[in-house]
């Protein structure tokens, strides 16, 4: 990003561009996995953040587990646990949602591996409970505004920066 300006030739941004929202969803095991990688190779007096990203609800867990499993009967419940442990290891997670409540019941509705609609939680809800506070939850109803989120995020992150006098 130049200049505020998203470079659409960049690879991340070309590569983000081509990925199309569908398919099924899990948050639990890529909360664990990140957390998993700050532990292994993050260094040890360094602040660990994640910054998860979804367009919808949680609908699925890995098939390694067992069918009873929370993972998968619950995903989105399961995502909120998983968060909770990393958040008591003291990484900070930053939830961003987008299109929560605007694709309607679709995406909004947490629901287990077999369809059945999971209890008591929304996909907002668990994008709420897995980010570490309100200050670090963002519900962006659409795609565009994204970079400002994202903007907010690595100012919360880094801090202000500011500009010497008489620089630009």
């Amino acid at each position: 990003k130049a200049n505020g300006v998203l470079d659409h030739s960049s690879p991340l941004v070309s590569t983000v561009d081509c990925m199309p929202a569908s398919g099924s969803t899990s948050y639990a095991t890529a909360l664990e996995q990140a957390q998993a990688e700050l532990a292994k190779d993050g260094r040890p007096n360094a602040l660990h953040y994640i910054v998860f990203e979804t367009d919808g609800a949680a609908n699925t867990g890995p098939t390694y587990y067992p069918t009873n499993s929370p993972y998968r009967t619950t995903p989105c419940h399961q995502g909120v646990s998983s968060a909770s442990a990393i958040k008591a290891a003291g990484t900070t997670i930053f939830g961003v949602g987008y299109t929560l409540n605007g694709q309607g019941a679709t995406s909004n509705t947490c629901k287990s591996y077999t369809g059945a609609t999971e209890s008591g939680i929304t996909a907002y809800g668990a994008v709420q409970g897995i980010s570490s506070n309100a200050g670090t939850f963002f519900d962006n109803e659409q795609v565009t505004g994204l970079d400002s989120v994202f903007a907010s995020i690595a100012t919360l992150i880094t801090g202000p920066r500011l500009i010497p006098n008489g620089l630009n």
